[in-house]
């Protein structure tokens, strides 16, 4: 069954509510134990927390019954995306074409 991009839209916006809630959490963990992060510490830590992600998700298809996975892939990926545009991501291994190494 395909998914409407409607569909594709809202399992993406959940996906990227829940990397946005666990970067938060992080970092109010941060602050409580450590102090304030510095800016690329939290972007370190999405940029791997999203990979390793991605990896569990890799077969995840937009046919699936499972369409929230497919969702998670799809958000996962758009943020990488954008973190390719942090000035220092080549240096922490951000130096890939996301959609040929997670394919949508």
């Amino acid at each position: 069954m395909r998914q409407s991009p409607k569909d594709l839209e809202g399992n993406a916006r959940i996906g990227a509510k829940m990397v946005r809630k666990a970067l938060y959490d992080l970092m109010e963990w941060k602050k409580a134990h450590h102090g304030k992060m510095s800016a690329d510490e939290p972007l370190i830590h999405l940029f791997n927390t999203l990979v390793t992600n991605l990896f569990e998700l890799k077969d995840a298809k937009s046919s699936d019954k499972d369409r929230f996975a497919y969702g998670q892939k799809t958000a996962y990926v758009e943020v990488l995306e954008i973190l390719q545009e942090w000035k220092d991501a080549i240096i922490h291994g951000l130096d890939f074409d996301v959609e040929k190494v997670f394919p949508l």
